[in-house]
């Protein structure tokens, strides 16, 4: 059996505390663990109450205009022209209101002619648009909108805003005639409305176109 000495002793608790001191000192010379940064679920999503930037598409518009009740077409070209026929016809004295009838006596002609009567007649057309209209032609036909052509009066052109007044002479036999008035007719300028462009009145000639003057 072994005995232990003085020397062996001392060395052992030496050891031992060199085991105690050592050890504090070696935590501390751990280098410190990193951790990856977490992310909660409620910020990994957007904020409430803000808008999400809109995906590219093209763009529906709610009304996609067209004829409708009154309505004028929605996509109509910008600077358009729109000639129409304004105020009444003049046929001799009398002014007839589109779309009515008027009896003219044979009297208020200027002229007779192989048994008609030469009236002198009268039109306004005015450019509704918002550019001006290039030359373009009114006619007036008998019974018809593509009747026979009674009078034929160019235009050079058309302002917009502006009204041209249409002049000349109508040789009609007694009794009654639809005249159809119509400006540009041909429909030689591009307008925003074509349908506007013809009207009539109904004349009843009275009396006798035979007589010399």
């Amino acid at each position: 059996m072994s005995r232990s000495t003085p020397n062996t002793t001392r060395l052992a608790r030496a050891g031992m505390l060199a085991l105690v001191l050592s050890g504090p000192l070696v935590a501390q010379e751990r280098p410190p663990e990193t951790r990856e940064p977490t992310v909660d679920p409620v910020d990994a999503m957007p904020a409430q109450g803000m808008i999400a930037a809109p995906k590219p598409g093209p763009q529906q518009d709610g009304d996609p205009g067209g004829p409708g009740q009154g309505r004028q077409a929605q996509f109509a070209p910008v600077g358009a022209v729109d000639l129409l026929l304004v105020d009444a016809f003049q046929l001799g004295n009398s002014a007839i209101p589109w779309g009515t009838a008027a009896t003219v006596p044979a009297s208020d002609a200027v002229q007779f002619k192989r048994g008609r009567c030469v009236f002198r007649y009268r039109f306004t057309a005015r450019n509704d648009g918002a550019a001006g209209a290039g030359a373009f032609t009114n006619r007036i036909h008998r019974d018809a909108v593509a009747g026979p052509v009674l009078a034929t009066d160019p235009v050079t052109g058309l302002v917009a805003g502006a009204m041209v007044n249409s002049d000349g002479h109508l040789l009609l036999a007694p009794g009654t005639t639809l005249l159809y008035v119509a400006v540009d007719d041909g429909a030689t300028v591009a307008e925003t409305n074509e349908a506007n462009n013809v009207r009539r009145v109904r004349v009843t000639v009275k009396g006798d176109c035979r007589r010399a003057r």
